[in-house]
């Protein structure tokens, strides 16, 4: 009985796409000034990188299976 079901509601209207931010033109910056961003970009991007300990293939140490241990102990 598809006349007892409330009708659904109305969708919002939709929201513009936001502007695209201005493209930063680093010709008319002094040198100190790009030196300074591009200390900063390297030092960003090196970040994630220098804190993983393990290579890609992963731990490759042996795993202790030999000896019986009790679960919660």
């Amino acid at each position: 009985m598809g006349f007892l079901r409330p009708k659904p509601p109305q969708l919002p209207p939709m929201i513009p796409a936001p502007p695209k931010p201005p493209v930063a033109i680093t010709e008319d910056l002094p040198a100190d000034t790009k030196k300074d961003i591009m200390d900063k970009i390297k030092k960003k991007s090196s970040g994630y990188t220098d804190t993983i300990l393990t290579s890609m293939r992963g731990d490759e140490t042996e795993a202790d299976t030999k000896r019986k241990t009790l679960l919660g102990a």
